[in-house]
């Protein structure tokens, strides 16, 4: 964490130039039949993903029905401490199953 404020430029870069093409930067995962992405992305801030605010999380569906207006499902994520226990769930459940081996 110590060398974090190293990249500080580097995203101050990022965010001023998707600023300047009306975008922001998401945290976004890619899935099709072949390769998942996930990254930062710079989107159109007037898209779904754009508009996102605080915790909220978003599934964006492209089908074949679905091309040029995509099916858009937008709710509450579960925020920190609700993920952490997650995490520590599952991290105990694999504990559990390594230990059965």
């Amino acid at each position: 964490l110590a060398a974090l404020p190293r990249l500080d430029a580097q995203m101050a870069a990022r965010v001023a130039a998707a600023r300047k093409k009306g975008n922001v930067l998401r945290y976004l995962a890619r899935v099709d039949r072949r390769v998942v992405r996930v990254g930062l992305e710079s989107v159109p801030e007037a898209s779904p993903s754009g508009r996102l605010q605080g915790l909220d999380n978003q599934v964006v569906l492209f089908t074949d029905r679905y091309k040029a207006n995509p099916l858009v499902v937008t709710g509450p994520g579960a925020g920190a401490e609700v993920t952490a226990a997650g995490v520590l769930n599952d991290i105990l459940a694999i504990a559990t199953r390594a230990q059965g081996r």
